[in-house]
């Protein structure tokens, strides 16, 4: 007997166990209400909800011939031959009588052919969580079996339509043939099926621009969009006018909703007179993409830094308005120039400014460009250079020599000049008079040459002389010398060097030192 044919025997049966409800005792009327239950679902189709309530029957009163009977033949209804067949065989050993037994007997002998019947069936991609359930003919009739992947039953030797279901997944309907005595080994897979997919965008802290949805390539039209996508990987990309474009990937799996929330940041125009300037928000770096940057929402500081320049805060508002752009204009770094040697106390300068003064605590800044630098102190010759800073690398300034402007014996030897020519002239002076009084005096009568008077008078004279003109060449003399030494003493120029510690050729020097 076919599969078919053993159900339509199994409803007979269901008659013959409603007909045999009338003898029940009084204390089993408990089981006797249930299996009244089940009857009435078996007749309306709701052979699941039966079952539960044969069972419920059959714990009151395990024997009760009737519950049993209808079990059985409610598992046959339900496609469940291998559980009809062990229904029946206990059915059979509670010793029915008559043609209840003859009955059972039969459909024993027809379900044993499901003991080498079977259906094997693999589900490809089904797991214990996510299982396929296959039912015959209908699904009103329950689950034939769950695949997760793979479900193999005994089956009657029929044709059967076989339906296969399995969560976000196409249903799948196909006939079989089952031959008696063999196994039909089928694997299936079932397509996902397709999901919804929700697109919405917003801006970075403002109104949502107006935005273009694209996926997989294909522009879709305006944001927000409520479109269905197959299943598998796919692309979004969200495109608005001021704003950086949005490209990401989702999936789309066993019909499940997509919903993807997209915000877009605007783009600010920015210009940095260094091409290789960095910016930073914090510690984190932002990059310039032609010509633009994305910033965070809300007011914040940006630094633009560049190697041989000083860095720049720029304060962004919160508020951007489509206008706003950020021009920076970064000035060349200084270079820091330590100096070495020269008198304690002697002064820097840069430019004719005053930077320090010597010993240095710390170098001095001096920016890019033609610089002059000088070092000076008192009664000493400056130093001074030309200096053409062209980068921010140290330089350092050695002075090796500042000789003294200071003129002692010049000065000495012209007052000892002054002082002789001044004697000159007085003992000159002296001489000249003591020879005009031997004059006077020679000429007064009665005056003899040996006079002592006379005598006195030329020995004074030829004394002044003598003074005079040793006075004249001392004065010589020290002229000469004063001469020499104002020609000579407090002359010279003062020497050093400036160079670069780090990178020969970042600095030019030029001009007298």
């Amino acid at each position: 007997m076919g599969g078919q044919q053993l159900v339509r025997a199994a409803l007979s049966a269901v008659v013959v166990v409603l007909c045999a409800t009338g003898g029940a005792h009084a204390d089993d009327k408990q089981a006797a209400a249930k299996q009244k239950e089940a009857a009435r679902l078996v007749a309306d189709g709701e052979y699941t909800r039966a079952l539960v309530v044969i069972d419920e029957g059959l714990v009151l009163a395990p024997g009760r011939l009737p519950l049993l009977q209808l079990r059985a033949s409610t598992l046959v209804e339900m496609r469940d031959f291998e559980g009809a067949l062990a229904a029946y065989e206990r059915f059979l050993a509670a010793n029915p009588k008559g043609a209840s037994r003859r009955s059972a007997q039969r459909n024993i002998a027809n379900l044993a052919a499901a003991r080498t019947t079977s259906l094997d069936l693999t589900i490809t991609g089904a797991t214990p969580d996510q299982a396929a359930s296959v039912y015959l003919d209908s699904k009103s009739l329950g689950v034939f079996c769950t695949a997760a992947p793979r479900c193999q039953r005994g089956i009657l030797p029929d044709d059967y339509k076989i339906i296969i279901e399995r969560s976000g997944h196409k249903k799948l309907t196909e006939r079989v043939t089952i031959a008696l005595g063999q196994t039909l080994t089928l694997e299936r897979a079932l397509i996902e099926e397709p999901s919804a997919v929700t697109v919405s965008v917003a801006g970075d802290g403002t109104a949502a621009p107006a935005a273009v949805i694209v996926i997989d390539g294909k522009e879709l039209g305006p944001a927000p969009q409520a479109l269905t996508v197959e299943p598998g990987d796919h692309t979004l990309e969200v495109k608005a006018a001021d704003h950086a474009p949005v490209r990401q990937t989702f999936a789309a799996h066993r019909g499940e909703p997509v919903t993807l929330a997209v915000t877009v940041q605007r783009l600010v125009p920015i210009a940095v007179n260094v091409a290789d300037a960095k910016l930073l928000v914090g510690t984190t770096p932002v990059p310039v993409e032609a010509g633009h940057v994305i910033l965070p929402a809300g007011a914040l500081s940006l630094t633009v830094r560049a190697t041989g320049f000083v860095s720049q805060d720029v304060a962004v508002p919160a508020e951007r308005g489509s206008g706003y752009r950020i021009d920076v204009t970064l000035a060349p770094a200084p270079a820091p120039v330590a100096v070495v040697g020269g008198p304690r106390g002697a002064i820097v300068r840069v430019d004719g400014r005053v930077v320090g003064t010597v010993p240095l605590s710390a170098p001095i800044e001096v920016a890019q460009g033609a610089r002059t630098i000088e070092v000076s102190a008192s009664g000493r010759a400056p130093y001074r250079t030309r200096v053409d800073v062209a980068s921010h690398e140290p330089l350092e300034l050695t002075i090796a020599r500042m000789p003294s402007t200071r003129r002692r014996w010049t000065w000495v030897a012209a007052a000892g000049t002054g002082a002789a020519l001044i004697s000159w002239g007085a003992f000159g002076t002296l001489a000249l008079q003591r020879s005009s009084a031997f004059d006077d005096r020679a000429r007064e009568p009665g005056v003899t040459p040996m006079d002592p008077r006379l005598t006195s008078l030329v020995d004074d004279g030829n004394t002044y002389a003598t003074v005079s003109d040793v006075s004249l060449g001392l004065a010589l003399v020290g002229a000469a010398a004063s001469t020499w030494l104002f020609l000579h003493e407090g002359k010279g120029e003062s020497a050093g060097s400036l160079v670069p510690l780090v990178s020969p050729g970042a600095v030019g020097v030029s001009g007298a030192f």
